[in-house]
C-alpha cells in the first residue's frame, strides 16, 4: 500500500477514487464541479495534494456511511477515538504478551520474588551460622586468647565466609518452609 505523499493524484478521475476510498461520497459531476468553481486545485507540480483533498472533502463532502459532511471538531473527535482505540490495543498486546510470558515461566509475580529472596537469605543465614558453631573451637584455637592475633581471625573468618558464598551460589535447590510467626 502506498503512503499518502507517495501518491501521485494527476487525474480528477484519481481525486474520485482516492476520495471515495477515504469515505466520501464523490460522484462525478460533484468533483468536477468543485475543481471549476476552485474548492480544491492542483499544486505547482500539477497534482492534486493529499492533504488539500482531505481538507476539501471534509468540508465540502458528505461521508458514505451518514450522509454528512464533517466538520473539524467532528474529524479531530473521531480521530481522537482512533487514536485511543489503537491505544487500547496496544495496552492489550502488552497485557497479552506479559500473560503468555508469565504462563511460559520467563516471569515470576513480585510476591513469589519476595518470597524466594526472603527464601535464599534464611538459606544463607543458615549456612553462615552452621559453618561458625562448627568450627567456633578451631576459631578459639587459632587466637589463643591474643589480641595479636587478630589478623589471623579476620583471614580466617573472610576465608570462611567465601566458602560458604562459593557452596551457596552453586547449590542446589533447596526446600524453605515459612512459619507464619
Amino acid at each position: 500500500m502506498e503512503k499518502e505523499n507517495d501518491l501521485q493524484l494527476k487525474t480528477i478521475a484519481d481525486v474520485r477514487r482516492f476520495l471515495e476510498a477515504e469515505g466520501y461520497t464523490a460522484a462525478h459531476s460533484t468533483v468536477d464541479r468543485h475543481f471549476k468553481q476552485g474548492k480544491f486545485g492542483r499544486n505547482t507540480d500539477g497534482l492534486f495534494d493529499v492533504a488539500a483533498l482531505k481538507l476539501y472533502a471534509a468540508a465540502n463532502l458528505k461521508r458514505i456511511q451518514s450522509g454528512k459532511t464533517m466538520t473539524q471538531e467532528q474529524q479531530e473527535l473521531q480521530d481522537a477515538r482512533e487514536r485511543a482505540k489503537l491505544e487500547l490495543i496496544e495496552e492489550q498486546v502488552k497485557t497479552a504478551r506479559l500473560k503468555r510470558r508469565r504462563e511460559e515461566g520467563q516471569l515470576i509475580d513480585r510476591n513469589n520474588v519476595m518470597l524466594e529472596i526472603a527464601a535464599r537469605a534464611g538459606v544463607l543465614e543458615s549456612q553462615f551460622k552452621s559453618s561458625i558453631q562448627s568450627g567456633v573451637l578451631d576459631l578459639i584455637d587459632l587466637v589463643k586468647g591474643n589480641p595479636e592475633r587478630a589478623a589471623d581471625l579476620m583471614r580466617t573468618l573472610n576465608q570462611l565466609v567465601d566458602e560458604v558464598l562459593t557452596e551457596y551460589a552453586n547449590m542446589d535447590p533447596a526446600e524453605v518452609v515459612f512459619d507464619a510467626e
